[in-house]
């Protein structure tokens, strides 16, 4: 494989962003600047412009919180029609917040868990709601997650936290990053590639809840059980 030069242009690429209601494809390119800029073009061409050295997460992060600028902007530019995202049940939102408890409860374990496996050490553990950033480790130590993990198979929850503890050890995405988290998670491709195509369903629908609420068993569309 040939290397790039130094001062050589770096291709464009190709990436999507999931919302609950809205599936956009943008380009990424990569180019000696310091800020992240998204720009949606008539027809509704979405082109992201990074620093080299940036990691997706980061750029996907500013997509979760420009999401209604981006969702007007969009459809603005090609005239797709957004639906509004509909109003949660009180039965949508306790069985919700039955989650988060558990991820509470049970994430902080793995992560303690595997850390010890890896020699590593950590900060403060957050439980947060997001539906495309699976996890974060900052460089300071402190990790954060995902509720919705609890929704996926345990594996794949595992493979997150093996994923995020592994850059305790390299603050980065670089060959020598994953072969670390091969080492400790050799499957680990099967759990990333199940969540890139499967991780816009770790949602809770109307049906699961009214299942929960008869205190029948609840699947998740996806068919695995929920614990």
């Amino acid at each position: 494989m040939n290397k790039r030069k130094i001062g050589e242009p770096i291709p464009p690429s190709s990436h999507w962003m999931e919302y609950d209601d809205l599936r956009v494809e943008y380009e990424l390119v990569r180019c000696n600047r310091r800020s992240l800029e998204i720009q949606i073009k008539p027809g509704g061409r979405i082109v992201v412009r990074a620093p080299i050295r940036i990691r997706i997460q980061e750029i996907e992060a500013l997509f979760e919180k420009k999401e209604t600028w981006i969702k007007d902007k969009y459809r603005e530019q090609c005239n797709v029609n957004v639906q509004p995202v509909r109003e949660k049940t009180n039965q949508t939102k306790e069985l919700e917040k039955r989650y988060r408890k558990a991820a509470v409860d049970y994430i902080p374990k793995r992560v303690a868990h595997f850390a010890q496996i890896l020699g590593v050490t950590y900060e403060k553990i957050t439980i947060r709601d997001t539906k495309t950033r699976w996890g974060s480790c900052s460089s300071s130590g402190n990790l954060s997650f995902s509720w919705r993990l609890m929704l996926a198979p345990f594996s794949v929850l595992d493979y997150v936290v093996v994923h995020e503890l592994c850059h305790r050890i390299h603050m980065n995405h670089s060959r020598e990053f994953w072969k670390t988290v091969e080492y400790y998670f050799p499957e680990y491709r099967e759990k990333k590639n199940w969540l890139k195509e499967h991780g816009k369903f770790l949602v809770i629908t109307d049906l699961n809840a009214a299942k929960a609420a008869d205190g029948s068993k609840c699947e998740i569309e996806h068919s695995h059980s929920l614990i």
